[in-house]
This record gives structure tokens, sequence and C-alpha cells, in this order.
């Protein structure tokens, strides 16, 4: 079964917006609704941010109440989960998926010191492949910009494979986990759960 009887099934429910501090009240009806979407379909949910700090509990609270399994989450934007290690192995138990995305990009929340901020993610990423959470981490670009394009003076689509791997590998992250982080993860959280 797929969209209007295609058999064209979408790949992922998303880009949730859970952003504000409290969450608002339309923002916890849109994670409800994506969870029951997710339930009823199998399809996997991604979000903006998931929810800021402790918001991010209450998102998957909500989502656990729907049924949603963990391994069908993905929490996007995940560099301000690096900012805590404690915080990242407590959201990590919870058996979700990290995205870490927009790399190198101008107009990015980390701003142009690119050097500096990206390093600051690999090495926040090394240290949980360290931890034993490669299986949960996957790595986006987040290209949604013109400026972020080779053309106007961007990283473009390879930045990824380019640099940030390599760096991955100059911190000790092995081709096992490099792997995971960027085939097997994706694979499995793009995958769809038996709808209920």
């Amino acid at each position: 079964m797929g969209a209007d009887g295609t058999g064209i099934r979408s790949g992922i429910i998303g880009e949730v917006g859970a952003e504000s501090v409290p969450l608002t009240g339309n923002e916890l009806k849109s994670v409800r609704a994506s969870g029951r979407a997710s339930r009823f379909t199998g399809a996997p949910v991604t979000f903006h941010f998931g929810g800021v700090g402790e918001e991010k509990f209450r998102v998957l609270d909500i989502l656990d109440e729907e049924g949603v399994a963990p391994s069908n989450i993905v929490m996007g934007h995940g560099m301000d989960v690096l900012m805590d290690p404690s915080f990242a192995g407590r959201l990590l138990a919870r058996g979700v998926f990290v995205e870490f995305d927009f790399m190198a990009s101008p107009g990015s929340p980390w701003g142009h010191l690119v050097l500096t901020s990206d390093h600051k993610v690999i090495r926040g990423i090394a240290d949980l492949v360290e931890q034993g959470y490669a299986s949960q981490i996957v790595l986006g670009h987040d290209v949604c910009q013109k400026i972020q394009l080779k053309k106007y003076g961007g990283k473009g689509y390879d930045y990824i494979p380019r640099y940030f791997l390599p760096a991955l590998r100059r911190l000790g992250v092995g081709e096992k986990a490099i792997h995971a982080i960027m085939v097997e993860n994706p694979a499995r959280a793009l995958t769809f759960a038996e709808p209920r």
C-alpha cells in the first residue's frame, strides 16, 4: 500500500518542528500526530531538533505513548547533544538515532568558524563512538541554501566523505564504525516498521 493507492511510500515523516522551550501546544500536537502517523504507516520520524534540552525527553515520551519504536526516531541537528556528555548518554540510551548535520555551512547556527565548530563535532562524535554509540549516529549535509553549494562558494555535497570522515579516522574512528554511520544506520533509520 502506498500514497493514494500508487504503491509509492514516502521515506520518512519529517522534519517535524519541535524546538520551543517549553514546547508549545501546537508543537506537542505535531509530535503526537507524527507518532500516530508513524504507527499507522510504519514510517520512521525525523525531528528538527526534537525539543531543546529536557524537552527532547518529553517528545520521546509522547512517541512512546503512541507506540513508536525508538529505532524509528531520528533527532536532527544533534550538535547540542555534544555539549553535555551525560545528556548525550541519557538520550542515546533511549535507542534513538541522533543526526549530526549542517556541516561546514555558511549561515548555519555555527557560523563561519567551520573548522573550529566542525572539529568539536568530529571530536564529540569520536567520543560517542568510543562509548559504544556508533550504531545510533547518522550524518547529513543538510544542504538547503544556495550558498551551501560549491557553485556559490559552499562546501557542497562531498564535504562529509572528503573532509569529515578523514577527520574522524584521524581521531581513531575505525572503518567498522564509519561503515555503520554511513551505510548501516541510514538503512535502518529509513526502514519502515510493521504498521500497527
